[in-house]
C-alpha cells in the first residue's frame, strides 16, 4: 500500500496558472534588481508599486467590461423569441451584509494589500520574505477557521503545527548566527507581518465572495483604484529615495564604462512593462484561486516557489562558502514546507494515522462508493417488484 498519493482535484487551471505568473515575474523581478553593471535598478516605493495597483485595477475593469458587453448583447437577443416579447424576470441574489459594510471591507482589504505591497518592496526586508511565507498559510487557516468558520481537520493540523515548528527552527537558527539581532529581528517583524496583511487580504475576499457573492473582479477593480490613489501620499513621507533615482543611475552609469547608455533605460522600461503584464494575469488568477479553492491554496502558490527563490538570492548575494551548510539547511527546510503546504491542500495525501480521512480524494472516493451502492440497491428493489408483479400476474 502507497503511503503517500498525489489528490488531483478539479479545477486546478487556476492554481496552475498563478503559480506560472508568479514564477515568470519572480524572473522579471530578479532580472531587474540584479546587482550587475547592466542594469542595477532598485525599486523605489512608487514606480513598482503603482504598476500592481494600477495592473490590478485594469484587471478587474477589462473583464467587467467585457461581461457588461457580453450581457447587453444576450438582453438583446433575448427578448424576443420568433417574434414574441419575452418577459425579463431580473434575480437578485441576498447578500449577507448592508453595502456599509461591504464598502468598509473593502477598503481594510485595500489597506492590507497597499501595506503588504510596500513591505515587501522594501530591499531591506525582501530577503527574508521567502523565510517567512509559510506563515501565511497559518494566519489563512487561523483567520478563515475563525471568520468563515472553515474546518481545520487532522491532516491540516498536522501540516500547520510541523510547518510552525520549523518556521520557529528557521528563526532560532538565523538569530543564533547572526550578529545584528536588532535588524535581523525588524527584517522578520515586517516579513511576519506582511504574511498577516496578506492573509487578512485574502480572508476579506473569499468573505466577500462566498457570504456577499461579489464578483471578483469588481474587488479587483476597487483595491486597485484605491491603491493608486494611495501612492502618491508616500511621496511625503519619503523623499530620501525613489524609483527616479534608479532611473537616472541607469542613463548614467548604464554600463561598464560609465557613459551614457540611453538602451539601459530602454530595456529597464521594457522588463517594467513585462512586469504590468504578468502581475495584470496574476491578479486575476490569484482572486480566481481564492473564490474557487481557499486563502491557503493561493499561499500555497507562491510558498512552492520560495526554495527556488531562496537559492537565487544566494547565487545573486555571492555568499560565502564557509555558510554553504546553513543555505542548505535552510532550503531543505523550505522544501519541506512546501510540501507540508500540499499535503494540507489535499494535493498529496499521507496514507497514516488516519490523515487520510478527510482529504478531497478519500471523500471523492467515499461519494462514488455511496453512489454506487445506492445504484445497486436501487437495480435489486427493481428487480424485486418486477418479481412480485411476476408472481401476482401468474
Amino acid at each position: 500500500m502507497r503511503i503517500c498519493r498525489i489528490g488531483i482535484r478539479n479545477n486546478l487551471y487556476y492554481p496552475l496558472m498563478l503559480i506560472i505568473f508568479v514564477l515568470i515575474r519572480k524572473i522579471d523581478e530578479i532580472i531587474i534588481t540584479f546587482d550587475i553593471e547592466i542594469l542595477n535598478y532598485k525599486g523605489g516605493f512608487f514606480i513598482i508599486p503603482f504598476i500592481i495597483f494600477f495592473s490590478q485595477f485594469l484587471a478587474g475593469l477589462i473583464p467587467i467590461f467585457k461581461e457588461t458587453c457580453n450581457k447587453n448583447k444576450e438582453s438583446k437577443n433575448n427578448r424576443k423569441y420568433i417574434g414574441i416579447e419575452l418577459i425579463q424576470n431580473a434575480t437578485e441574489i441576498t447578500q449577507s451584509d448592508s453595502q456599509v459594510k461591504i464598502y468598509i471591507l473593502i477598503l481594510f482589504a485595500s489597506y492590507f494589500n497597499y501595506v503588504g505591497s510596500l513591505i515587501r518592496k522594501n530591499d531591506t526586508n525582501f530577503e527574508l520574505e521567502n523565510r517567512t511565507r509559510s506563515f501565511q498559510i497559518i494566519f489563512c487557516a487561523l483567520l478563515c477557521y475563525f471568520t468563515i468558520k472553515t474546518n481545520i481537520y487532522k491532516h491540516q493540523m498536522f501540516s500547520l503545527i510541523i510547518i510552525f515548528i520549523i518556521m520557529i527552527i528557521i528563526l532560532v537558527f538565523d538569530f543564533s548566527i547572526n550578529k545584528e539581532t536588532i535588524n535581523l529581528l525588524g527584517s522578520y517583524g515586517y516579513g511576519i507581518f506582511s504574511c498577516l496583511s496578506r492573509a487578512f487580504l485574502d480572508t476579506i475576499e473569499k468573505y466577500l465572495f462566498e457570504f456577499d457573492y461579489l464578483n471578483p473582479y469588481k474587488v479587483l477593480m476597487l483595491e486597485g483604484l484605491i491603491g493608486c490613489l494611495l501612492i502618491p501620499i508616500l511621496l511625503f513621507f519619503d523623499t530620501t529615495y525613489n524609483d527616479f533615482d534608479s532611473f537616472i543611475y541607469i542613463i548614467n552609469n548604464g554600463n561598464i564604462t560609465g557613459k551614457r547608455n540611453i538602451e539601459n533605460i530602454i530595456l529597464l522600461i521594457i522588463l517594467l512593462i513585462i512586469y504590468f503584464i504578468l502581475t495584470y494575469f496574476k491578479n486575476i488568477y490569484r482572486v480566481l484561486t481564492i473564490k474557487t479553492y481557499s486563502p491557503m491554496t493561493r499561499a500555497l502558490t507562491e510558498s512552492i516557489i520560495d526554495p527556488f527563490d531562496f537559492i537565487c538570492q544566494i547565487v545573486k548575494n555571492n555568499n560565502k562558502e564557509n555558510e554553504i551548510l546553513y543555505y542548505i539547511f535552510i532550503t531543505i527546510l523550505l522544501f519541506i514546507t512546501s510540501f507540508l503546504s500540499l499535503i494540507y491542500n489535499d494535493f498529496i495525501v499521507l496514507y497514516c494515522c488516519g490523515l487520510e480521512y478527510n482529504t478531497h480524494l478519500e471523500i471523492h472516493k467515499r461519494a462514488i462508493s455511496y453512489e454506487n451502492l445506492n445504484g445497486d440497491l436501487l437495480e435489486e428493489e427493481d428487480d424485486n417488484e418486477i418479481t412480485e408483479l411476476t408472481e401476482q400476474k401468474k
